[in-house]
């Protein structure tokens, strides 16, 4: 049992590797070619705040790296294209548009990572000055068999005893779970892998979808607590774009875990009731959770970002 607990620890591992250097093959990539001519297309779509949104949910569904964003909005912040203001609507734009990462984790593509690896990867390989569209889809690839490499681990993980006890006793503590889901997060630096490593164990039977429910919204709580670590290195207008986000992460978290003990208590239909009315696969109801998040998160702080900047701007200022 132990050296099958190892080997699925080992293909876990290896999902996680590939997933990560997917995404830092897929930015690279993508940084390519966001150079100064992006970088002004993407001024031009601050000029209104649904422009912005609109812009940044394109961005996010493109680069799934909440991170690589933030940097270019702070690169561009800094070198005085646009203000932190204007910035912002594109970042919770693209905390929706990252989203989908969790909701294509869900569905059967394992055919077409394989051909899209193959084909971006022989290429690659052979011309000599590959474009760097081809790197971006080749990274694509890496993210997504890597995703499905964590989904599949994850489910035999429900043969060894010593894990599934340890779930077994999470899946009855939301707020363990939702613990639980803040500190993996800031392990793996990713929310979303760590949103679709539960959504995988609630399709093996193993979580409830209340308990996979409250890690998701503390992955995405963690995630927030990582940006601020990191955002203790940066000053001025840079530090107050990554003080935004954590506020949206940890605000909009600590939100929606007080409304799903209000749901959960009371009985009133919130967010559980939602998902599992909607006809799809369970995956796919829990990948619905995780946009939720964003997109409640996104409206909330759309609406409070001016008062928010403001105490922002007195507590870092420029």
């Amino acid at each position: 049992m132990e050296l099958d607990a190892l080997t699925i620890a080992g293909e876990m591992l290896a999902g996680l590797g590939l997933f990560f250097v997917g995404i830092q093959h897929l930015s690279g990539h993508l940084r390519q070619m966001t150079g100064r001519k992006f970088r002004l297309m993407l001024k031009g779509a601050t000029r209104s705040p649904l422009y912005s949104a609109t812009a940044g949910a394109l961005l996010g569904a493109t680069m799934q790296t909440g991170s690589a964003i933030t940097f270019i909005l702070v690169s561009m912040v800094s070198a005085g294209m646009i203000t932190v203001d204007r910035s912002l609507p594109v970042r919770l734009g693209a905390a929706v548009g990252t989203s989908t990462m969790v909701f294509v984790a869900t569905l059967d593509i394992q055919l077409f990572i394989l051909f899209l690896l193959g084909i971006s990867g022989v290429l690659m390989a052979q011309l000599r000055s590959p474009r760097p569209i081809l790197g971006v889809f080749f990274g694509g690839g890496l993210m997504f068999f890597g995703l499905q490499m964590v989904g599949g681990s994850a489910s035999e993980l429900t043969g060894v005893s010593w894990f599934y006890d340890l779930i077994v006793g999470v899946d009855h503590l939301p707020i363990a779970a939702f613990m639980a889901g803040a500190i993996l997060s800031i392990i793996v630096q990713s929310p979303q892998s760590v949103a679709i490593l539960a959504i995988a164990l609630t399709g093996a039977d193993v979580l409830s979808s209340w308990t996979t429910i409250a890690i998701i919204y503390g992955s995405n709580f963690g995630g927030g607590l990582s940006t601020y670590l990191l955002s203790a290195g940066f000053r001025g207008t840079s530090r107050q774009i990554l003080v935004f986000q954590t506020l949206f992460n940890v605000l909009t978290g600590c939100v929606l875990l007080l409304l799903f003990y209000a749901e959960r208590l009371s009985g009133v239909p919130m967010v559980h009731a939602l998902v599992m009315s909607l006809t799809l696969p369970l995956e796919q109801q829990l990948a619905i959770v995780y946009l939720i998040f964003n997109v409640f998160g996104a409206v909330m702080m759309f609406l409070l970002r001016r008062p928010l900047l403001g105490w922002i701007e007195r507590r870092w200022p420029p």
